[in-house]
């Protein structure tokens, strides 16, 4: 297994040295003398191997965990600190050097991190990427591997501690699926040459997903062994040796998305490979502009033929192949590529534009009962923007209005509906990390969120309008949920790269459209982050204006029923702005609709869905809300407004 090319020898050699001096003895790292002891380590257990809770910045909480403790314990506390940062090849070394030097007021007079470890924090074992963000964990990872070596050592197995699979053995009792990315870290770092330097959990998944056809790699009995077998078939059955699997000819094997069309390639191509005992040395063949041509269209290749012949090369040493010539690969895709089915010509416009919104029909109009005019400068404002949000009181039929524009103007195949809440977050709605087993051990791998999953269904359908539905867009916590797409809600035409997906570009297709659901009565538009307010359109739904305002009186009339309904809630209405000149108070016409088309049960409704709506806007007065707007109180409203009007025409 070779040592990653980046890391430091500097780095690989203090490992060793934590190992063997702090791990199977008691020495330290910052100075002479003993701290690595069960002693201290016990101490420390009862504050530092607990999980960081509260408010405050890591270091922050860190602190109050390592203050209670006597200066030699604290000192240990931040060389535990000093391990897991050395670990991190992708935080800065101001930010390591600003982190530890937060703590270096808990270490005991005269004691400092030496000069020369100061120094290779500038360095790393691997990227730990988003992991950071459970940098507590792999703290508490350290502690209890601390803790389990000094087991080891009192039973008399402290020569277990020397033999690397051993220590693995010793690591995988204390690892847990969180802090997996440390425990490979620390294997790496402490035996290079036997533990693989790809940390990550999910990348192993893939890697070993791409490559576990090979029987080199299926049968070989775990994890380490089998990432060992990889990086033997990355040597021997490429023509030029590859060292490592983040190689540009490698990762878009394992870590892009599935290709069925190279697999069906690779496969036409592997029996027309010759056998060879050994790579013939022969360099690679002119550029084939035909094939190269040709497999561009077939399989998506973007790249150059340099390029292309070493991805093939892996292609067909992860399917159990070898390739020992460039001239014969070139040979072997040329006639595999001669079998495929024939390509499409080529469209001849740059780019496919989505089919527009069809109008509004006076049928959908009708059935709605709103006015066609108006629900045609909704869709006209929704395909000129693409985002949009509904927004009114409750009952006023937002999410309804956007399930029927979806239905008239959409494919069902083309929509999705999502609902916010408090605790929905960028994981839930973009992309986040999911538990995986792989084989006995529990893992971690990226899965897409119904935001990417609509966004990769509108890219492959381009010539189709998609749909998203936020229902209650309000509820959840917006700048946390929404990340760096609020720029790509600003700028369609541009890709940025995701906070997970690091490794490619994303952008929002141009036929992807939203339509969010706002309830007023949770918080008003006023309150809404700016940034959100100018990336979307808004469109009030109010049971004060219209259309909302005569949406009962048409339903009823429609059905037809009694109008008392629709009197009593327009008048409602008027004794809620009345009392608070909030027109986010009143009250929508669903409430008092169905899908029977029966009579509403008046008493029913206001006892148990209007009532206590209003008690709760009104908590914390001293108004009698059900003597104030109960149904007796509002009834009598209207006749008084009745008799008042009667009088007026007298």
């Amino acid at each position: 297994m070779p040592r990653a090319d980046w890391c430091r020898p500097e780095i690989y050699e203090l490992f060793d040295r934590w190992r063997r001096e702090c791990l199977v003895g008691n020495g330290a790292l910052f100075s002479a003398g003993q701290l690595w002891g069960d002693e201290y380590l016990s101490m420390l257990q009862t504050t530092l191997g607990a999980e960081l809770i509260g408010e405050g910045t890591f270091g922050e909480k860190l602190r109050t965990q390592l203050e209670p403790h006597p200066p030699e314990v604290r000192q240990l506390g931040v060389e535990i600190v000093y391990v897991e940062h050395l670990g991190e090849r992708d935080t800065g070394v101001a930010t390591k050097h600003r982190n530890l030097e937060a703590l270096f007021d808990l270490l005991p007079d005269g004691v400092t991190v030496p000069a020369d470890l100061w120094e290779i924090l500038d360095g790393g074992i691997a990227s730990y990427g988003p992991g950071k963000q459970y940098r507590d964990a792999y703290v508490r990872f350290v502690l209890k591997l601390a803790r389990a070596a000094k087991e080891e050592v009192r039973s008399g197995r402290a020569e277990e501690l020397a033999d690397p699979w051993r220590f693995r053995d010793l690591v995988g009792r204390v690892r847990t699926s969180t802090d997996g990315l440390q425990a490979n870290a620390v294997l790496h770092a402490c035996f290079p040459d036997e533990f693989d330097v790809m940390i990550s959990g999910r990348h192993r998944f893939k890697l070993l997903r791409r490559f576990g056809g090979a029987a080199l790699v299926s049968d070989a009995d775990d994890e380490e062994h089998k990432l060992l077998a990889v990086r033997e078939i990355l040597r021997t059955r490429v023509p030029e040796p590859v060292d490592e699997p983040y190689d540009d000819a490698v990762r878009p094997t394992w870590n892009g998305p599935a290709s069925p069309e190279w697999d069906d390639l690779i496969e036409r191509a592997l029996p027309l490979l010759p056998s060879a005992p050994q790579q013939d040395g022969a360099p690679q063949p002119p550029v084939d502009a035909d094939l190269l041509e040709r497999l561009q269209h077939a399989v998506g290749f973007g790249g150059s033929w340099a390029e292309l012949l070493k991805e093939a090369a892996v292609r067909v040493a992860a399917a159990d192949g070898v390739v020992r010539s460039w001239p014969a690969l070139a040979t072997a895709l040329r006639e595999a590529a001669a079998q495929l089915p024939a390509s499409p010509p080529p469209e001849p416009t740059s780019a496919v534009v989505a089919r527009p919104l069809p109008p509004i029909t006076v049928q959908l109009a009708a059935d709605l009962l709103l006015p066609q005019s108006w629900l045609q400068s909704t869709l006209d404002l929704l395909a000129a923007r693409r985002q949009i949000v509904l927004y009114g009181p409750p009952g006023t039929g937002k999410t309804w209005l956007a399930r029927r524009l979806a239905a008239h103007a959409f494919d069902s195949d083309a929509v999705r509906l999502v609902q916010f809440h408090p605790s929905y977050t960028y994981e839930d709605f973009v992309e986040g990390y999911r538990p995986v087993t792989v084989g006995a051990t529990l893992t971690y791998e990226l899965v897409d969120g119904p935001l990417r999953e609509l966004s990769a269904h509108a890219q492959e359908h381009a010539d189709r309008p998609h749909l998203l539905i936020i229902d209650e867009i309000n509820r959840g916590n917006l700048p946390k949920i929404f990340g760096e797409l609020y720029f790509l809600l600003e700028y369609r035409d541009e890709p940025m790269r995701l906070q997970y997906s690091s490794d490619e570009e994303f952008r929002l297709p141009p036929n992807l459209h939203v339509i969010g659901t706002m309830n007023t009565a949770d918080r008003s538009i006023a309150l809404l982050d700016a940034a959100l307010r100018r990336r979307f359109a808004f469109i009030e739904l109010s049971p004060n204006a219209e259309p909302v305002r005569s949406l009962l009186g048409k339903w009823l009339e429609r059905h037809g029923l009694d109008p008392e309904p629709a009197a009593l809630l327009e008048t409602l209405n008027a004794m809620l702005l009345e009392a608070d000149s909030d027109a986010d108070l009143a009250i929508g016409p669903s409430y008092f609709m169905n899908s029977a088309g029966t009579s509403p049960d008046l008493e029913t409704v206001w006892e148990h869905d209007i009532l206590p709506l209003l008690v709760e806007r009104f908590y914390g007065t001293t108004r009698d809300v059900a003597v104030d707007f109960g149904l007796d109180a509002v009834q009598a409203e209207v006749a008084r407004r009745a008799d008042a009007t009667d009088a007026g025409a007298a």
